[in-house]
Order: C-alpha cells, then structure tokens, then sequence
C-alpha cells in the first residue's frame, strides 16, 4: 500500500461503491469524484498529502472513469481482501467481530 502513497507521507483513501453487477458507480460518490479539481488535489500536495479513490471491478471502472473524464489516482480492491480487511464490503456471507 505504501506506493499508493506517491512519496507523500500522509494518504487519503476514499472507497467508491461500484458493484460487479453495476453498469455504472454510486450516484453520491460520483458526485463526489465530480468535485475533486486540479486544485483541490494541490491543496492536499502541499499539505504532503495524496488522494486516491478505490473502487472494483477494474474493468467497469476504467470505462466509467473515463467516461467522467476523472483523472485522479484510482485503484481496484478487486480479487483481494482489503474491502474484508477495512469492513467495507456488502458480502452477507462475511461476519465481522469487534
């Protein structure tokens, strides 16, 4: 996770909800991705912060990212147990303990 970091020393990770079975992201987080500009983004960088957002599946993402011309840093959590790990996930299946 530490190269997501891009030599910054802080990072801001913001999960996006795109489902498998969606053709297209959550409404409210695309509306918030809408709202992340250049400057916002250098705001963060001066204050040695980056930003990225994490989504599945890659191959949906791609599309709809670039259909929003977003360019910001955007990662896939898909195949992998960080949405388990950070309890983010909607799997009924995953029981999580305190």
């Amino acid at each position: 996770m530490l190269d997501r970091f891009e030599g910054w020393l802080q990072c801001i990770v913001s999960h996006f909800r795109f489902d498998p079975s969606w053709d297209e992201g959550c409404p409210s987080c695309s509306a918030g991705a809408d709202e992340m500009s250049t400057g916002l983004l250098e705001h963060l960088h001066v204050r040695d912060t980056s930003w990225l957002r994490l989504a599945t599946p890659p191959h949906k993402l791609e599309r709809y990212k670039a259909s929003k011309g977003w360019s910001f840093p955007w990662y896939s959590s898909y195949g992998s147990d960080f949405n388990y790990d950070f309890h983010v996930t909607m799997d009924d299946s995953v029981e999580y303990s305190d």
